[in-house]
Order: structure tokens, then C-alpha cells, then sequence
């Protein structure tokens, strides 16, 4: 849900953390809390860097998942967000190892 679970992976890319993280961002059934979220989103290390590129950033990678999770697909996804030969293809099945 981009709501919820892009909101809390971009607050975390740009170093929110504790009550801030989850302020209002948490979905009604929530599994995790602000610690749990802290913790989970390090651990999914390279999985993030879903262009890529050898980083996971805030400025690419969360946006690609905040756009994904938007419904953005093809060029819409990637436009302006990823600076390497990465196609949208790659991108979309490097975003769909993210699901449960």
C-alpha cells in the first residue's frame, strides 16, 4: 500500500525514525511497530536496490516502490527515477521479490 508501506520505507530512506516512522502511516491491521519496522526494512538489504545501482536510496529506490505502489508501470515507473540502462521490465520483477 503506498500509504502505508511506501510511506514507512521513504521516512526510513531519509532517516525518520521511533514515533515519527510510523506516525499515521501504519495500516489498520498492522503486524509491526515502529521498532519492528526499524529493524525490517535493514534486513531487506540488497532487495531494495531495486534499480540496481549498489545503493538503496531514497531519491530511486523509494520512489520506484512509492510509484509501483501507485500502480505506475512502464516508463511512468522509471522516468526521472533511475540514471542507469536499468529497463522498466527489470525494475517491475526486482519490485515484485518485495511481496509477500
Amino acid at each position: 500500500d503506498a500509504a502505508t508501506d511506501a510511506v514507512l520505507l521513504l521516512r526510513h530512506l531519509f532517516g525518520v525514525r521511533d514515533a515519527a516512522l510510523t506516525n499515521a502511516a501504519l495500516g489498520a491491521n498492522a503486524e509491526r511497530n515502529a521498532a519492528a519496522i526499524s529493524n525490517y526494512i535493514p534486513a531487506l538489504g540488497n532487495a531494495l536496490d531495486v534499480d540496481g545501482d549498489g545503493s538503496v536510496k531514497s531519491s530511486t529506490d523509494g520512489l520506484l516502490v512509492l510509484r509501483y505502489l501507485l500502480g505506475l508501470r512502464g516508463t511512468a515507473l522509471t522516468n526521472g527515477a533511475v540514471a542507469n540502462a536499468t529497463t522498466p521490465t527489470v525494475i517491475e520483477n526486482s519490485l515484485l521479490t518485495l511481496q509477500p
